[in-house]
């Protein structure tokens, strides 16, 4: 056994054995999905619409599948223990440790710096943005149009949760200061109310040329934007009377209990700009990185006669899956 696959084998087992005690991990969070399972559709969405050309025309004939898998990596959390960790970033308990624009800028790196328990346990996804830009690239220079699908749906759900503030603190559900559910409000709730307004911004992808400053920036500026995301729910929920705080919303054919329109306008007055700031960053880095990443492969000719659904999929991702 490789030393990768001992240090597999170790993650898979750091994480599978509280999830078999029923412990409530990281890949166990009972918040929700990142930016919401619609949001992330949204954002791949919009990225195949935010990228250059001659790639947009590729993009746009598989834009379909590209949002339908926009949430395949928040279904492998519950399947896969150490898929969790490429979701997040603790980055306040670097932030303890050392300035936090002083943090390692790869995950060996960090790994020799922290240790394993630590930097798993607190989360890679800036890193994980770089290896699956990688392995993005690998698919792009073989002309492999199940991994481009696959890699490039992925990638841009990690890259979207690495713009979330919450994604990057580890009170990040509100946990530690009696807030559950700050989670999917910001996420979820409020983008609910304010989808059309989100989706009306505009952006474009453009090369990147140092992917893991360009990941830890936008970390940063994530991280920076934490503690505005708590105080401001802690203003709303102060101003909007208890009942009057949650509503029954139809979604679909599931009536579900949400913040209700008046607590999410007094809380919006605090994060909107902020999650429309943050929303169009995410559109911006994944159509980037995508971007990126074919640019990187040497910007090969690639079919648009085909929609992504058409394509067979590996069954085993290690057929085709090179870090």
């Amino acid at each position: 056994m490789n030393s990768l696959h001992k240090l597999r084998m170790g993650v898979l087992l750091s994480f599978l054995c509280p999830l078999l005690l029923g412990a409530n991990t990281k890949g166990e969070r009972s918040d929700g999905a990142e930016w919401g399972f619609p949001m992330h559709r949204s954002i791949n969405r919009k990225a195949c619409e935010s990228l250059p050309e001659p790639l947009k025309t590729f993009y746009m004939v598989h834009q379909s599948y590209l949002e339908m898998h926009a949430t395949d990596a928040d279904s492998r959390r519950y399947a896969a223990a150490d898929e969790a960790c490429r979701h997040f970033i603790d980055a306040d308990h670097y932030d303890q440790a050392l300035p936090l624009d002083s943090l390692p800028l790869f995950l060996d790196s960090a790994l020799a710096w922290f240790g394993d328990s630590f930097v798993y346990a607190h989360g890679i996804v800036p890193y994980q943005c770089l290896i699956h830009t990688r392995k993005l690239q690998w698919a792009f220079e073989h002309q492999n149009i199940p991994a481009i699908l696959r890699y490039s749906a992925d990638l841009g759900h990690y890259a979207a949760d690495a713009n979330v503030p919450l994604h990057t603190h580890s009170n990040y559900n509100g946990q530690f200061t009696d807030q559950w559910g700050i989670h999917a409000l910001w996420e979820t709730e409020l983008p609910f109310y304010y989808q059309d307004t989100l989706e009306s911004t505009l952006t474009q992808g453009s090369v990147v040329y140092d992917i893991p400053h360009y990941m830890h920036q936008r970390v940063e500026k994530a991280h920076q934007l934490a503690r505005q995301t708590l105080e401001a729910e802690r203003v709303a929920r102060s101003a909007v009377p208890t009942p009057a705080q949650f509503a029954f919303v139809w979604q679909g054919r599931t009536r579900k209990k949400m913040a209700s329109w008046t607590f999410t306008q007094a809380y919006g007055q605090g994060v909107l700009t902020s999650i429309i700031a943050q929303y169009t960053a995410s559109v911006n880095t994944v159509s980037s990185l995508w971007f990126t990443a074919w640019v990187m492969a040497g910007e090969p000719l690639l079919p648009t006669d085909h929609q992504g659904q058409d394509w067979p999929i590996p069954f085993q991702e290690e057929s085709w899956d090179h870090e």
